[in-house]
């Protein structure tokens, strides 16, 4: 008859390896931290700037607005219905934020990306002169920078310039103001409306607006990870509008979900797909 042998640990060797068990699985199960978030934009830029060529404005901050990664910063470039986000906070800084019927239209709008209701919301907190101009004085006030020019509450025109950095300064700042009471849930979040593509396993995790013109692509929004919040602001100016349109999709999913950087092989085949469905 076979006999089993039972080894038994003494209780110093049982009790280191617990603890080795213990600690590995704490380094594998530790959350990213804002400081991390510089190298996953770095690998993310390393494949993504070298397939979809184009002018890039991106700015990766904290939750003050801190910058911690950037890439043309300070560069103006023509932001799309981003705009509606601007547009936001300098209603509700004209007409206050006591009225629901107020802010249910102002969600519908960015969720949807109206851009009849944002330029009516403009008139409503400008009135019919110099609406732009007002709009533009408002955000470089909150932010304190003076890298953008406004000419409408839509984002409709080519002409509207805006900085990366103005929309992550404006992000941080407006949550401190009268204005920004309950921000961010009036954009739409991962998985609703213009943000539906960024499909995510968790509600509220990413809210944002995106914005798409002829040659434009941009994203900007709030990533609230279990362990901080992080600003981002994405701007492409340039022939690859629908390719980037995707890598700022998987540049918000890294940072938000820790998933791997696609591979150059990934970014062609994508780029492939792309021009087969154009």
């Amino acid at each position: 008859m076979m006999k089993l042998r039972f080894f038994i640990m003494k209780p110093r060797c049982l009790g280191m390896s617990i603890l080795a068990v213990l600690t590995a699985f704490a380094i594998l199960a530790a959350p990213l931290r804002a400081q991390d978030a510089p190298s996953i934009a770095t690998r993310w830029w390393s494949v993504t700037h070298t397939h979809i060529h184009g002018s890039w404005g991106i700015v990766v901050a904290d939750h003050t607005g801190t910058v911690l990664w950037q890439i043309n910063q300070d560069s103006l470039m023509t932001p799309a219905s981003t705009v509606k986000a601007l547009t936001t906070g300098f209603v509700r800084a004209s007409l206050g934020t006591k009225s629901i019927t107020l802010d249910s239209t102002i969600r519908q709008i960015n969720i949807h990306s109206i851009n009849y209701g944002a330029e009516k919301l403009l008139l409503w907190g400008g009135g019919r002169t110099d609406a732009g101009k007002q709009l533009t004085e408002y955000v470089q006030g909150v932010t304190g920078l003076q890298s953008v020019y406004l000419v409408d509450g839509s984002g409709l025109s080519h002409e509207n310039k805006v900085a990366p950095v103005v929309f992550t300064t404006y992000l941080a700042r407006i949550l401190q103001l009268p204005e920004g009471l309950h921000f961010p849930y009036l954009l739409p979040s991962n998985g609703m409306g213009t943000l539906k593509p960024l499909r995510i396993p968790a509600a509220d995790v990413i809210q944002g607006k995106t914005g798409t013109l002829d040659g434009v692509s941009t994203l900007i929004g709030y990533i609230n990870r279990p362990q901080d919040t992080l600003i981002v602001s994405i701007m492409y100016n340039g022939k690859s509008r629908s390719a980037a349109k995707l890598a700022e999709w998987d540049l918000f999913r890294q940072l938000s979900l820790y998933s791997a950087t696609p591979t150059t092989k990934q970014i062609k085949k994508r780029k492939h797909n792309v021009h087969r469905a154009s």
